[in-house]
């Protein structure tokens, strides 16, 4: 299950979430099993977050940086 603070901080925003990560680079942030679906993610920096069974459905992650994410059991679904 995600932490709910990491998932309360992406909520307010790509911004909010990108300048926190920037702030503390040692944290590395579960987001285990979070519903993320229809959420724009563009530019979000993911790197190194745990987003194993997360559901990704038409959640936007152009250009999010996905370096060392684990995805293992994640739902991504395009739009047909």
């Amino acid at each position: 299950m995600a932490n709910r603070h990491h998932l309360n901080l992406l909520r307010r925003g790509k911004t909010s979430w990108n300048k926190w990560r920037e702030k503390h680079p040692d944290i590395q942030p579960d987001l285990n099993e979070a519903n993320l679906s229809g959420i724009d993610l563009r530019k979000v920096d993911f790197h190194d977050v745990t987003l194993s069974g997360a559901n990704l459905s038409k959640a936007n992650l152009s250009e999010a940086d996905l370096n060392g994410v684990d995805l293992s059991g994640a739902v991504r679904r395009e739009v047909t």
